[in-house]
């Protein structure tokens, strides 16, 4: 997944420039910081200050439908990080957003219907 691994201002500039994305998972020393809004980014760039990162909120793959829905429905920024063993040592290998939950139901209501 697109995730922000170095947030010196020139790094996070050019990281913006070629991800149209608008959050994305902090990993800093291969664990996940938190999430970063680009808004966010872009404020702190033209103030010339670290970015704040909000709370990562995390689950594994192997998370039911309900779960990945329930976490990004709590999640502060919207956007559930999976990793491969959720905790600090646990690896990013992906996001979900609440765009993914609505896709994936709408392929099961279809499913159903057939």
């Amino acid at each position: 997944p697109l995730a922000v691994r170095d947030l010196a201002p020139e790094a996070l500039e050019n990281f913006l420039a070629t991800n149209s994305h608008d959050r994305f998972p902090v990993v800093a020393d291969e664990r996940l910081r938190g999430v970063l809004h680009r808004r966010e980014a872009l404020a702190a760039l033209a103030a010339r200050r670290p970015p704040a990162l909000e709370t990562a909120v995390a689950c594994s793959p192997a998370a039911s439908l309900r779960t990945v829905a329930d976490l990004i429905v709590g999640s502060p920024s919207g956007l559930l990080v999976l990793q491969n063993e959720v905790g600090p040592e646990g690896r990013v290998i992906g996001v979900v957003t609440l765009h993914d939950i609505l896709r994936a139901q709408k392929m099961f209501a279809r499913d159903l219907r057939d």
